[in-house]
């Protein structure tokens, strides 16, 4: 029988080297990203052997996908075992394609696999977003011009001990701001991302601060999921600084993540205006995620 636990920051030291060895390009496949939002989403874990097993307790039976480098069939095996012990059918979510190969192999007629579109991760080139040239970002370069014009006295800085205050009373200030709309999903993100802030040394993650004036105006961190891919979880500006958003994106992509060859920015949840956004950046590819339920 699995034994469930929180995720706590010692689990880094286990969980991590899972996650890297498995070499998969996901946000859910970084540490900082189940550690910050395990308890906004009440996820527990548990371990068998060098697989990691992700319980979902505040819906009926939904698990992710475990994750390893080994008894993956076995960890399937324990999970529906768990349900059919419960009278109920068990859901797994965060599928990705090898996992569909594997519940196909080991479980064949056992689930009905779904693409699920708005959990899709969006992957760019780290050089090309972090250089944006050519044709397809001619409209991103008159973003980044804009401001260039607009704001001379800009300069941009990783962040370090020196400036994480700064980018926690920006987070602070941006979430009052924002919450007034009362968008659920902010609601959920703000502990999830004052998290990563707050904890951000312990959890090795990489980010960036953009200053205008001395005045903070964008701010974004990351982690790496695996050695050639660095997932953004967490990206916000003041929309007063036109052209922001365009250039931290870029900024982050040119020195904080030189040393990888992609970027992931994560899903897009749905969300009209996100997926625009997310899209006129101009993917290399999606990382496809799916959705197995018992039958």
């Amino acid at each position: 029988m699995l034994e469930y636990k929180s995720v706590a920051l010692s689990d880094r030291e286990w969980i991590e080297p899972i996650f890297k060895g498995c070499s998969r390009r996901g946000n859910e496949y970084t540490f900082a990203n189940l550690y910050n939002w395990s308890e906004v989403m009440n996820i527990k874990i548990a371990r068998l052997g060098d697989t990691i097993v992700f319980k979902h307790l505040s819906k009926s039976h939904v698990y992710s996908c475990p994750i390893g480098r080994e008894n993956l069939a076995e960890a399937v095996m324990e999970i529906l075992n768990e349900g059919k012990e419960a009278g109920e059918k068990i859901t797994l979510v965060n599928v990705d394609e090898f996992d569909v190969g594997i519940l196909h192999e080991n479980f064949p007629g056992r689930f009905k696999i779904k693409e699920v579109r708005d959990n899709f991760d969006y992957i760019y080139i780290s050089s090309e977003l972090g250089e944006m040239k050519g044709r397809k970002y001619r409209i991103k370069r008159n973003h980044v011009n804009k401001f260039l014009k607009l704001y001379p006295n800009w300069h941009y800085e990783k962040i370090d001990e020196s400036n994480i205050e700064d980018a926690k009373k920006m987070a602070e200030k941006w979430y009052d701001e924002a919450i007034k709309t009362k968008a659920e999903s902010l609601i959920l993100e703000k502990p999830a991302v004052m998290s990563g802030l707050y904890n951000y040394f312990d959890l090795g993650l990489e980010g960036g601060i953009i200053y205008v004036d001395d005045s903070i105006a964008a701010f974004c961190f990351g982690s790496s999921s695996c050695e050639d891919t660095i997932v953004v979880h967490c990206e916000k500006a003041f929309l007063e600084y036109e052209g922001v958003y365009t250039m931290i994106a870029k900024e982050f992509a040119r020195v904080s993540a030189e040393k990888y060859k992609y970027v992931n920015r994560e899903e897009d949840m749905g969300l009209e205006g996100l997926r625009s956004s997310k899209l006129s950046y101009r993917p290399e590819f999606f990382y496809k995620r799916f959705e197995a339920a018992e039958v």
